[in-house]
């Protein structure tokens, strides 16, 4: 498995609106992580001007990772979120505070630039970190992918028990 941290040239736009995950319009550059309240886990008194924001970030993605799979894993985003790549509506993340992964293995266009987009929608909380306040990466891997995260493990039945005193 191989790891390719995205937290640098991502696109940041305070109003969100259609067409920005297809490319149009123009954004802030940031580097994640990245809170639209200022400092990182403190909130700020003034509310921004839309609810809805956005991030976006252009991924080139190599012809050799066609015979790999391939998962995007965000590692924090604050509140309700929209993920799309090439313009295609990917997944929905209500409070999408734990880390949460997808596989993009299908979506991607091999050999060429791929536009990753993350719609968010804040919440009236003002003390969050609303934003992608942790990092994102991408993880190749083999084109078969064992899950062993639990193994069933064959236990002899015990047929006597015998309890003796300590004392």
């Amino acid at each position: 498995m191989n790891r390719y941290d995205i937290f640098s040239n991502w696109e940041y736009i305070e109003d969100y609106f259609a067409g920005f995950e297809h490319g149009e319009g123009e954004g802030t550059k940031v580097r994640l992580p990245h809170s639209r309240k200022g400092v990182i886990g403190f909130g700020e008194n003034e509310k921004s001007s839309s609810p809805v924001y956005g991030y976006r970030r252009r991924l080139d993605v190599p012809q050799y990772w066609e015979k790999q799979r391939v998962f995007i894993t965000f590692d924090g985003v604050v509140e309700n979120a929209v993920i799309y790549v090439n313009g295609m509506r990917i997944a929905v993340r209500q409070s999408a505070h734990p880390r949460f992964t997808m596989e993009v293995t299908d979506l991607l266009e091999f050999g060429s630039s791929n536009l990753l987009c993350v719609e968010i929608i804040d919440s009236e909380n003002t003390v969050s970190p609303c934003g992608m306040y942790r990092g994102v990466w991408i993880e190749t891997t083999a084109n078969t992918l064992e899950e062993s995260f639990a193994r069933l493990i064959e236990m002899p039945r015990i047929k006597q028990s015998m309890v003796m005193p300590l004392c």
